[in-house]
């Protein structure tokens, strides 16, 4: 991954492919990926969490929706 997330914001995030992609459809090297953003410092933990909440959120409720 090329791309230089530290000044990435909540919504910055929620238009990143690859972001959506590791929440809908985590793998190990997603996950690694993110916690190590994190623990570098070179992602907000507050912001991914606030992103992250999001996309569950609309996940959850996309699927409710489907199933009227």
């Amino acid at each position: 991954m090329e791309k230089k997330y530290k000044e990435y914001t909540v919504d910055e995030l929620l238009q990143d492919d690859y972001f959506i992609s590791s929440i809908l459809h985590p793998t190990q090297e997603s996950r690694e990926f993110w916690d190590f953003l994190i623990q570098s410092g070179n992602l907000s933990a507050q912001d991914f969490e606030e992103a992250a909440f999001f996309i569950e959120v609309v996940n959850s409720r996309n699927k409710l929706i489907d199933k009227i």
